[in-house]
């Protein structure tokens, strides 16, 4: 059978989309696989909100209290949403149950975050462990670096690589920070960084993967490193 010949409406029946929160249907002309009433549970993060983690400050004045302790080599941190409810449960569908059609959805968010609070800036999208592309078959951070480039015309340079295999979800606080500062390095030694870039992660946890790479692209040229993730933990 020629789908491609079939009228919209006997294609939504053979081949229904359906929301990837909710379950329920989902028109094929909607541009992605999440329906409308779910899209306005997703509440992002508004100011203020802790510079260095991107988290909402509730009672906290400044900066939150788990990272007043901590020097870091990145300036701010922005964060789409928090990491709970159905957040948690898109940025999971993406990350973790490969729903790559919703990579449109997160990169127009994206886009539109960093208009707003990064117009102009180079996007350097942290790379994923090796191995991960080949297991999985694709690179989450950088499916969204490739639409935000093409889509949006953002500016993206990919110049950070990872090496070894530990996953940074099985460590604890000083083991990521550690595992991080020796797992990242520059693709080539002499490469031209820019003097702003602004770092793209999915979730952010401990900080440790932002702190690698800052200091990474600072030992390089970098004097402002900057970051924007999909969701803040």
């Amino acid at each position: 059978m020629n789908l491609i010949k079939l009228p919209r409406a006997a294609l939504e029946i053979l081949v229904p989309r359906f929301c990837v929160l909710c379950a329920g249907f989902v028109d094929s002309a909607h541009p992605w696989p999440l329906c409308d009433s779910c899209a306005a549970t997703l509440a992002p993060i508004v100011p203020p909100a802790c510079p260095a983690c991107g988290r909402a400050l509730i009672s906290e004045v400044g900066m939150c209290v788990r990272c007043r302790s901590r020097d870091r080599p990145y300036g701010r941190v922005e964060a789409l949403y928090a990491y709970a409810g159905s957040a948690k449960d898109l940025v999971g569908a993406y990350k973790f149950a490969g729903r790559t059609s919703l990579a449109y959805f997160l990169a127009d968010v994206v886009a539109q975050r960093l208009r707003h609070s990064f117009p102009g800036r180079v996007l350097i999208p942290v790379p994923p462990r090796p191995g991960k592309r080949k297991a999985n078959g694709w690179d989450q951070v950088d499916v969204l670096a490739t639409i935000l480039q093409r889509r949006y015309g953002i500016v993206v340079m990919r110049v950070l690589k990872r090496r070894g295999r530990s996953q940074q979800k099985r460590l604890n606080a000083q083991e990521r920070f550690a595992n991080a500062a020796r797992s990242y390095s520059l693709i080539r030694r002499a490469i031209t960084v820019p003097a702003d870039p602004v770092l793209l992660d999915d979730v952010i946890t401990t900080g440790a993967t932002l702190s690698a790479c800052a200091s990474i692209l600072r030992a390089a040229g970098a004097t402002t490193v900057d970051a924007l993730a999909l969701a803040t933990d």
